[in-house]
Order: C-alpha cells, then sequence, then structure tokens
C-alpha cells in the first residue's frame, strides 16, 4: 500500500510516521469492520449468530496442521503485512474477539489490517438469517443448524493459499493431505472442486457447491441414514431449497463428520 501527497510517494510505514492513517480512499474495505483498540490488543464486534468455539472445532481437525495452533480455546498465528510480522492470539470475550499482539505492539495500520484479517476469516460480513431460515422448510438444514448453529465459513484470505489447500486437499486421505502441506508440494489438479472450494473460502459468494464432494455424499449419506451415498441428481434434487447457501450447505455438511 502506498500514499501519494503532492506528488511524494510513502510506503505505509512512512506515511504514518507522518501522520497520515488509513481513510475511505485508500482502505474502504476497513471500515466495515467493528473494533476497538487498545494498546496490547483490539476487539472485534461479532454478529448473534456467530460461535467461535464451532469454528475453533474446524480449525483444529488436525493435529499436524502447520500454519496455526489452537490451546487453551485460543487461536495462534503469525501474520505478515508487507515487510512486518505479527503474531496474534485470538480468544472469545463477552460477544467480542479478542485479539492480543504477542510481541511489541504495531503500528495504527497494521492494526487495523489485523482486525480486518480477523473479521474477514470467520465471514462476519455475511448476514446468516436467511441460512437459518432455510430450516423451517428444509430437515436436512434442521439438524446441521441445530447442532453447529454460529459456525461461519472460516476463510483463508490468501488466493494463492487457498488454491494450494485446494489441490492438496484433494487427497483422499485428510491426514496424509496435511502431511503434504507441511512438504509445501504443488499436485497438477484444478478443476471444478478446486474452482469451487477457492470461491467458497476466498470470496463474499455463498453459492459456491462442490457437489462432487465426497465429504459432501458421506454426510448426507449419514443424516438421510440411507444404505449407500447419494447419486449428483439426487443431491441436485435435495439442494433446489439451498440456493444461494450452498456453500454454507456445504461447510455445515463438512462439520457433521468430524463428528
Amino acid at each position: 500500500m502506498n500514499y501519494i501527497d503532492n506528488d511524494m510517494k510513502y510506503t505505509t510505514i512512512e506515511a504514518e510516521a507522518c501522520g497520515y492513517i488509513p481513510c475511505e480512499i485508500c482502505s474502504p474495505n476497513l471500515l466495515q469492520v467493528k473494533w476497538d483498540d487498545f494498546v496490547k490488543y483490539i476487539e472485534i464486534e461479532v454478529p448473534e449468530e456467530f460461535s467461535f468455539k464451532q469454528c475453533l472445532v474446524y480449525l483444529n481437525r488436525s493435529d499436524i496442521e502447520c500454519l496455526h495452533k489452537i490451546a487453551e480455546e485460543k487461536f495462534y498465528k503469525l501474520l505478515k503485512f508487507e515487510d512486518v510480522y505479527v503474531l496474534i492470539i485470538i480468544s472469545m470475550e463477552i460477544k467480542k474477539l479478542r485479539v492480543t499482539f504477542v510481541d511489541d505492539d504495531p503500528v495504527k495500520w497494521v492494526r487495523a489490517q489485523v482486525a480486518k484479517y480477523v473479521w474477514d476469516m470467520f465471514d462476519l460480513t455475511t448476514n446468516l438469517t436467511g441460512f437459518y431460515e432455510l430450516a423451517e422448510d428444509d430437515s436436512i438444514i434442521k439438524q446441521l443448524i441445530d447442532k453447529y448453529k454460529g459456525l461461519r465459513i472460516v476463510k483463508i484470505n490468501d488466493m494463492f493459499e487457498t488454491i494450494c489447500w485446494a489441490i492438496i486437499g484433494q487427497q483422499i486421505n485428510l491426514k496424509f493431505a496435511y502431511t503434504l502441506k507441511k512438504r509445501l508440494v504443488s499436485i497438477r489438479g484444478v478443476g471444478n472442486w478446486t474452482a469451487d472450494y477457492t470461491i467458497m473460502k476466498c470470496f463474499d459468494l455463498n453459492d459456491a457447491f462442490p457437489i462432487a464432494d465426497v465429504g459432501i455424499h458421506n454426510a448426507l449419506k449419514g443424516i438421510l441414514g440411507l444404505d449407500k451415498k447419494p447419486t449428483i441428481d439426487e443431491i441436485e434434487k435435495l439442494s433446489v431449497n439451498w440456493r444461494g447457501w450452498e456453500a454454507y450447505v456445504t461447510f455445515y455438511l463438512w462439520r457433521s463428520l468430524n463428528d
């Protein structure tokens, strides 16, 4: 991010040293984030339909995850903005997420970027009212919402990382996929599933639907009490009422597999 003033060009660090702060012109996406700034931490307002506990269950699927850590109901991650590294701890307070800075207190523009990162990561912009209304006419959605209410799609805020994990994650054995992730192997294969997964995890679009995903098939088999996995045609018929919320249905179905 650069700032230009009277033919002078500044980096974000230089701009803040001169007294400039992010504004609507240079950082329009920051304005939707509801956060309060303190010395050692920031706090982010969360919607009523948000469960940090459910999101941690998803983030804690593997004990060999190498990009973050979960311990004592807290989320640890190292972030980078330009040339600045920030180690954060995220915990849940009363109706707010607290993001604590482990090392030095970052400058204001970095704190703002951290707030935006966390806001996007937990998809806090999305109003889930429409999704929950689906439960009134759909028994599958009702079962999922009753068990996992407040779960949100946990986003990956970097498209390259999203695509890499989508490709690696195509392995049937999820534990092996995490092993590949740790080794940073690029495996060939970008198809419909990878595209839908990337849209689902990296963009504010909730109609992405990796319908051929074996996890979706297994989850529906269990929920519906079937002897075999449903066919694509059968899933297409089931999903008619899910229009516009396919990504959330998918994420909740995946969550049910953890049980």
